[in-house]
């Protein structure tokens, strides 16, 4: 019997020697009510709250649910949703940056029937700081790898005890340090997931710093100057000349440029209203910080590597051209295409 069933197996067991009363959740014959999961005994785990969620008409959580957030060991914290109609899965989602709070990318796949947890990686922070790390092994651990799977195992148990039956899938789904996540899954605990997704993974912590940095330093050269170097208009008017121009690359003109690395556009072209261009007239100062930053995408950092030379390797690739007009999300703060790189 392996790990993850004996903990389900023990899970099911503590649950029935318990004497908990089961009812009858729409579709799920004998699941427990929600309250006594918090009476749960599991080893190395505290749960502190097991709450029945009533349906809702808005937000991004519809579906009725049993709401169970808990503590693993020390101090990983973890929030899983029971829904009352299960459709046998369970789906768990990643975090973005250093985490730091309970953060689950799949949570609204419990609309869809799937059992589903989220987790702040064992320590509580700011998603762009890191000073909790600092002389602290057992955080730097959790957040390297062991967080996900103790929550994934800790989860898996309690669905087994409430639904009385273990999952038929369990899938995995992360972007940015989720992908990460996913990808570190994968490599220790294949058997955790039966589906991983690892979306832009971030991975490798010294190469994104470095080019954080980089790309900082590019963008503001003063740094007692930090104000936006050009306008959302501005980056418009280079994103939609940058489209036209590689947009039928893959064959297809449908408004998106299948691989930006294949695209290959000279931004001196790009007319800005009111401004010379480089081709004819005197270099703009737009035109100019725009190069800038649509450079990096093949440019190389230097890496100084032992007993050789002028050796160059690419330590993080730039950032795709084709979408310097859009406004996203970056560590939780709004920015805007390639403006705002490194600037929050």
């Amino acid at each position: 019997m392996t790990t993850r069933h004996t903990a389900a197996a023990f899970a099911i067991s503590a649950l029935l020697c318990g004497g908990f009363v089961a009812i009858d959740a729409a579709g799920q014959a004998g699941t427990p009510a929600c309250a006594t999961v918090a009476t749960l005994k599991l080893p190395d785990v505290k749960i502190s709250e097991a709450v029945a969620v009533p349906a809702a008409t808005t937000g991004p959580i519809r579906a009725a649910h049993c709401r169970v957030n808990g503590v693993i060991g020390t101090e990983i914290r973890f929030s899983l949703l029971l829904p009352d109609t299960w459709n046998g899965k369970f789906f768990m989602g990643g975090g973005g940056g250093f985490v730091g709070s309970i953060q689950n990318s799949a949570q609204t796949t419990v609309n869809a029937g799937y059992a589903t947890v989220g987790t702040d990686t064992g320590h509580q922070g700011g998603g762009t700081e890191a000073s909790w790390a600092y002389n602290n092994l057992e955080r730097q651990l959790n957040f390297g790898y062991l967080a996900v799977h103790r929550t994934a195992e800790v989860a898996k148990a309690i669905i087994a005890a409430y639904y009385a039956r273990t999952p038929t899938r369990s899938y995995f789904q992360g972007c940015s340090r989720g992908g990460g996540q996913a990808l570190m899954e994968a490599q220790r605990y294949p058997d955790d997931f039966d589906g991983i997704v690892a979306g832009a993974p971030a991975f490798d912590w010294t190469g994104i710093a470095a080019t954080f940095i980089r790309n900082m330093q590019a963008a503001f050269p003063d740094p007692s100057k930090l104000t936006p170097m050009f306008t959302l208009d501005t980056l418009k008017t280079v994103e939609s000349a940058i489209v036209a121009a590689c947009d039928a690359n893959d064959g297809l003109k449908d408004g998106i440029i299948d691989d930006p690395r294949q695209c290959k556009f000279n931004v001196e072209t790009v007319v800005v209203e009111g401004a010379a261009t480089a081709c004819d007239g005197p270099p703009d100062p737009i035109l100019d910080r725009v190069r800038v930053q649509v450079e990096p995408l093949g440019s190389q950092l230097v890496a100084a590597v032992a007993g050789q030379k002028d050796v160059q390797c690419v330590a993080q690739p730039g950032i795709a051209i084709g979408v310097e007009g859009e406004v996203t999300e970056h560590f939780g703060h709004p920015v805007a295409g390639l403006a705002e790189v490194g600037a929050e």
